[in-house]
């Protein structure tokens, strides 16, 4: 029993708490039961047992009166007594009288009386009775021995339990048919109370699994306040409140540092196009000018150098708009994304397959263009670090009242919670980036990856809240 306990509760233990709840009251009502029929069936075979003994034991005392007489008169009175008191009790399964000498003087058995049975039960000595109880078959006899009063010999009869097995057996299936009614009706109140203390655990469970996913938002559900539920309840929605003060601090400090790096880009921006790259321009200028008046051994060095300080501007000019792209301010976000994917594709040696449609020359928000582009520009990063890729495609569509832009590769790809979860945070910072980019404008980023196949990122921004 107690294996089975530990066994069923550790069933309970990974299942929901109503379902606990529900198991926790069905087991105790069968074990209830089950103890309770069991005392039942028990007690009641006793007490059967007990009345049948007593009724045998002053059936036993009446013949035992009347032997005395009935010897010294005719022996054939004897047999008609026993036989009589045998068809008149349906419980007696045999009667038979013994002399003194311990001879059997009358006696019911239709097919000869069984010898081994004399010694089965005997009267000890200054008692008036003996009980013996004697196993025959499927029945059960009790053998009761009565000693004639002046020691004149012994009466004995044998008393069947088939009429107590017959009681009992219908007592028991009474007894289940109440018990499987009042379970029954204890199983269904017990749903409806686990329904009830339950249906607010799973609303603070929704609303904590929302609040998980980032929506500090969601209020706490109502009920009670009374009981421990529903002050878990308004504790949760304390925090939920807290998380959602402490996610707008956030969101306003995030978007003010990344405001600052945007400004902190153009300044550095500004200064490499105006700044060095005017330098090198009229270094560049000057060398041109030095090597007209030089011999022709230091010419050659001047245009080594004139050939360094050129691709250095390259270098810088790139460097400039990768930082703070013009065309983004002057033509945006779709001409500042083309003009990006053919740098990249031709520095890179990527294939890019860009498309914009639906735009029609219609401009956005400069937060929301300056955050897609950032976006896209940390995707296309990612490709060339990690991916491995031959393939990029790009699409930027309206969808609705929403901006939709989508990146997929063909290269590696990588495990999406695996990246997430690891402790090396160079791993993920460009993928929270993205995130916190999109979150910033409103929007939601989802990164889809199979290791193999490739990546896909997905960025949906609401219009209307881009704009706020």
């Amino acid at each position: 029993m107690q294996k089975l306990l530990r066994r069923i509760l550790a069933e309970l233990s990974s299942v929901g708490i109503q379902i606990k709840i529900m198991g926790i009251i069905v087991v105790s009502i069968l074990i209830f039961f089950a103890v309770l029929i069991w005392h039942s069936y028990h007690d009641v075979t006793d007490i059967l047992r007990n009345q049948l003994q007593q009724r045998g034991i002053a059936i036993g005392t009446t013949l035992a009166m009347y032997r005395g007489d009935l010897v010294s008169q005719n022996v054939s009175s004897l047999y008609q007594l026993v036989n009589s008191v045998r068809e008149a009790n349906k419980d007696v399964a045999y009667v038979f009288v013994l002399n003194d000498s311990g001879d059997v003087l009358a006696q019911t058995f239709d097919e000869g009386f069984p010898a081994e049975l004399l010694e089965k039960n005997l009267v000890l000595s200054g008692k008036p009775y003996h009980i013996q109880v004697i196993k025959t078959g499927n029945d059960t006899i009790q053998d009761v021995a009565v000693s004639v009063p002046g020691g004149n010999g012994t009466v004995r009869l044998g008393l069947t339990e088939a009429s107590i097995n017959a009681v009992v057996e219908g007592y028991f299936r009474h007894m289940l048919f109440w018990a499987a009614l009042i379970s029954m009706l204890w199983f269904s109140i017990a749903y409806f109370l686990s329904s009830i203390l339950t249906r607010p655990v799973y609303r603070l469970l929704e609303a904590a699994g929302v609040v998980g996913q980032g929506d500090s938002r969601r209020q706490s559900p109502a009920g009670a306040k009374n009981d421990e539920i529903g002050r878990l309840g308004v504790a949760f929605g304390h925090m939920s409140k807290e998380l959602k003060r402490q996610e707008e601090m956030r969101q306003q400090l995030l978007t003010k540092i990344i405001n600052a790096q945007e400004e902190e880009r153009k300044r550095i921006a500004l200064e490499l196009h105006d700044g060095t790259g005017q330098s090198l321009t009229s270094l560049i200028v000057g060398l041109k000018v030095l090597e007209t008046q030089s011999s022709p051994e230091i010419q050659k060095s001047i245009a080594d150098l004139k050939q360094l300080a050129s691709v250095t501007l390259g270098e810088i000019h790139s460097l400039a708009v990768e930082l703070g792209p013009s065309s983004l301010d002057d033509l945006g976000l779709i001409a500042a994304l083309r003009q990006y994917a053919r740098e990249y594709s031709s520095k890179f040696g990527i294939e890019i397959d860009f498309h914009a449609t639906g735009f029609e020359e219609k401009r956005l928000p400069p937060t929301m263009e300056i955050a897609l582009y950032r976006i896209v520009q940390e995707a296309l990063t990612n490709v060339v670090k990690h991916a491995a890729a031959t393939k990029v495609s790009v699409l930027v569509n309206p969808k609705g009242n929403s901006i939709v832009a989508i990146v997929e590769d063909n290269g590696k790809g990588f495990d999406v919670k695996e990246v997430f979860s690891s402790v090396k945070s160079e791993h993920r910072l460009g993928l929270y980036g993205m995130q916190e980019r999109a979150s910033i404008i409103g929007g939601v980023l989802t990164i889809e990856s199979t290791p193999g196949v490739g990546t896909s990122i997905f960025v949906e921004v609401p219009l209307e809240e881009g704009r706020g």
